[in-house]
């Protein structure tokens, strides 16, 4: 029966990876500190892009991983649905490998402009990240629809197209405040990515759960106790019952009270 620990580890760890962020209180925290709470903003978007973009790569993986083994075991072919999950993996591992929050922090704080660069390099990941998600999610639909689930896993892009170049010229033109903006829509794009993840995996989670019976149902059935056809004439129905020997087979007229006035032992009669 095809394993869904990896599967199951991969969902358990989206809490660690898919970290939401509050804008309003990110930027009132930033204002008040002069400025000092945005460089932990600018690590954290980072950081939970390179968690999350790792944790999907694993999540194809295993995907992959689960549909082969059940195709092996319900012994449905589900090799073209492998090789799309292959080649979406490993896109996806292409730009999965660590930014590095520190270092992009680090270098945001000695040179400015270095944060148009990171925005720059975010939003084109995610962009790129969504296309492959789709593609996984449509994959692992189509194998499960292979293997007799009918599961239509959904999926909807939640970044819209955006330029980034039209972000940096409004940018300069309003004197930075149109840069609130741009920092809302880097923080709530990624928040709106990590809500529709949750949901398709827990289609996912709940398609598996499914198939657990179905996949122990393909094995020898268990032998059952007794006949499996009519019940086995008993005893009592095959006939009256053979009288037993003993005291409870004596006639019923017999006299049952033995004579008052014998005499008792030792008793001397005269």
């Amino acid at each position: 029966m095809a394993d869904t620990m990896f599967l199951e580890t991969d969902f358990k760890e989206r809490a660690a990876t898919d970290i939401e962020i509050r804008f309003w209180p990110a930027l009132l925290l930033s204002l008040i500190t002069f400025g000092i709470y945005s460089y932990w903003v600018i690590w954290r978007l980072v950081s939970r892009r390179d968690r999350h973009f790792r944790r999907i790569a694993r999540l194809a993986e295993d995907a992959g991983v689960y549909l082969r083994d059940r195709g092996a075991d319900e012994r449905v072919e589900v090799e073209a649905v492998l090789t799309r999950l292959k080649l979406v993996e490993r896109s996806t591992r292409l730009y999965a490998y660590e930014r590095g929050a520190t270092l992009w922090t680090l270098l945001v704080f000695l040179a400015g402009i270095a944060l148009w660069v990171l925005w720059y390099v975010l939003m084109e990941d995610f962009r790129k990240h969504e296309e492959d998600e789709e593609t996984i999610v449509s994959a692992v639909s189509h194998g499960l629809g292979l293997l007799g689930q009918e599961v239509n896993l959904t999926y909807e892009r939640q970044i819209p197209a955006r330029s980034f170049w039209q972000f940096m010229i409004l940018t300069l033109i309003t004197f930075g405040i149109y840069g609130i903006y741009w920092l809302y829509c880097m923080i709530e794009d990624g928040n709106r990515h990590f809500r529709a993840q949750a949901e398709w995996e827990a289609q996912l989670a709940a398609a598996i759960a499914a198939a657990v019976p179905t996949a122990a149902s393909t094995g020898p059935a268990a032998a059952t106790p007794g006949p499996t056809g009519p019940a086995a004439p008993t005893a009592a129905s095959t006939g009256p019952a053979a009288p037993t020997p003993g005291p409870t087979d004596a006639p019923t007229d017999a006299p049952t009270d033995a004579p008052t006035d014998a005499p008792a032992e030792g008793e001397t009669i005269g």
